[in-house]
């Protein structure tokens, strides 16, 4: 009987703690918020000052007292609206909660959804310092979820480096491609299959707090890796095609080489499918869609056969072999090299550490 892995959904410490059709976080508050119109099902009203606003955020200062249409209407005008559509509901109400001195009401651990929804809003309106008395323990109560890309974006946010950086590592060591041609990592609705086989989370539907050009650079560093653990396979597979076993120039033929070279590509083709790599396509490596662990495991394990045993005289499976060896080498090298933080990340991933304190000194 078939069976499947169920996600369980992270317990949500915040369910109901939005209780009434408008919120007031000051009694004398100037503003209302409309918040949350495109995005949740029930929208949410706030009556904020509009003035601790402008204190917290450049940017809603701006709105607020710039000119623009979101600025306070003319005398008997009736009240001041804004709408923000776009940003989530509980958030919201967690970041003014903060901005309004009520500390009593922010909680000490957020599920890594609702961190990233609140670091979505703090970066949206230039005011990610004010997290710095919580950042801490929100990052330590949710940096255990290593199979969701939204770490990533919530470590680049926070500034945590060492999250950055292992997140960064695993998505390119195990995201695939679907069967849309999408990168995927991670799980979402029903997993069929634990682990990386069964991810199913298109990384494109991540839309805020994508490090710029991260995504685009983990694609090509997986790709780069395919290709320098394949590439000497699809070398050896085409050489043995054309009827000749040499690598290097080494070149061996026998009355019965014709046979020897069957039994070397077929062993050949046949190991290399049970890891799910199809060296036959013309593009193997971009025809591979599984992750750059199986198929390094896949490398590893093909076994070449041929008619002979190796001997003083006949020494072409060894030299062959001592190809791919000389190729497995360069490829885990090429692995240690991996750069993933670019110098205009690691600027901004210090500059984000400094605001919100979520690396201890020292």
């Amino acid at each position: 009987m078939a069976t499947c892995t169920m996600v369980v959904a992270e317990p949500e410490p915040l369910a109901g703690l939005i209780s009434s059709p408008t919120i007031y976080l000051d009694d004398t508050g100037d503003l209302r918020l409309r918040v949350g119109g495109d995005i949740d099902e029930h929208p949410q009203d706030f009556v904020v000052c509009s003035r601790t606003l402008g204190r917290s955020s450049p940017v809603l200062k701006m709105m607020l007292f710039g000119g623009f249409a979101e600025s306070r209407p003319a005398e008997n005008a009736g009240e001041w609206t804004v709408e923000l559509p776009e940003d989530a509901t509980e958030a919201m109400e967690i970041v003014l909660n903060i901005i309004h001195g009520r500390f009593n009401l922010v909680p000490d651990k957020l599920s890594l959804l609702r961190l990233y929804d609140v670091l979505t809003i703090t970066e949206k309106y230039d005011m990610t310092v004010i997290t710095r008395p919580w950042a801490r323990s929100w990052m330590q109560a949710v940096k255990h979820h290593k199979e969701n890309a939204h770490l990533m974006c919530v470590a680049w946010e926070l500034g945590d480096m060492e999250v950055y950086e292992e997140m960064y590592k695993k998505i390119t060591y195990e995201s695939i491609i679907d069967l849309k041609g999408r990168l995927v990592f991670g799980h979402t609705g029903r997993v069929w299959k634990p682990g990386p086989e069964g991810y199913n989370f298109p990384l494109e539907r991540i839309v805020y707090l994508q490090p710029p050009g991260a995504f685009e650079s983990i694609a090509k560093h997986r790709q780069d890796l395919i290709s320098a653990n394949l590439d000497r396979f699809v070398i050896l597979y085409r050489c043995l095609k054309e009827g000749c076993r040499y690598m290097k120039g080494y070149y061996h033929s026998s009355p019965d080489a014709e046979e020897c070279n069957s039994m070397l590509l077929g062993s050949l083709v046949r190991c290399l499918a049970k890891g799910k790599v199809d060296i036959t396509m013309p593009s193997p490596c971009e025809a591979y869609r599984g992750n750059v662990e199986a198929l390094e495991r896949a490398c590893a394990a093909v076994k070449l056969l041929t008619v002979h045993r190796p001997s003083p005289a006949n020494q072409c499976l060894k030299r062959i072999e001592e190809e791919l060896a000389e190729g497995a080498a360069a490829a885990a090298e090429a692995k240690t090299e991996l750069v993933v933080v670019q110098p205009e990340h690691r600027g901004y991933l210090q500059k984000q550490a400094l605001k919100t304190g979520v690396v201890m000194a020292g």
